[in-house]
């Protein structure tokens, strides 16, 4: 495994062998052409942090065929995230993880449902750490 920090504050861990790119806000990680997990984040300064559920809702409208699904990252006090089948017939997980002072979206895409939940870039997904203090 190795330790990624696409911004200076969260860590990702992800496996050895894994691809990187950083294009502006978004960094987006591949270990085979499968599956891809892009991570983009902003840190709040000031006024209250939009909940993790209302970015998705604002995220989902018009895709019908999107259902809940549970994501769990530990020391994440706020975190919604949801599988959609686009037109293109790939899988779609939209998250948001939301702490009072970061907001990270995630999206992991691939050919199917269960490679997209259970798959590598969810389990990176659950390594996400906060770095800096609130």
């Amino acid at each position: 495994m190795k330790t990624a920090s696409p911004t200076g504050s969260y860590l990702v861990s992800l496996p050895d062998g894994t691809t990187e790119e950083y294009d502006g806000r978004v960094s987006s990680f591949w270990c085979n052409k499968q599956l891809l997990l892009q991570l983009s984040s902003h840190k709040r300064v000031q006024d209250f942090q939009v909940s993790s559920s209302q970015r998705l809702a604002d995220r989902l409208k018009g895709k019908q065929q999107a259902k809940r699904v549970k994501v769990a990252i530990p020391g994440c006090p706020d975190v919604a995230g949801a599988v959609a089948k686009e037109d293109d017939g790939l899988f779609w997980l939209y998250c948001y993880a939301s702490w009072p002072d970061l907001m990270i979206f995630i999206t992991i895409s691939g050919p199917s449902e269960s490679i997209v939940v259970n798959g590598w870039a969810s389990k990176a997904v659950k390594s996400i750490e906060k770095k800096f203090a609130t």
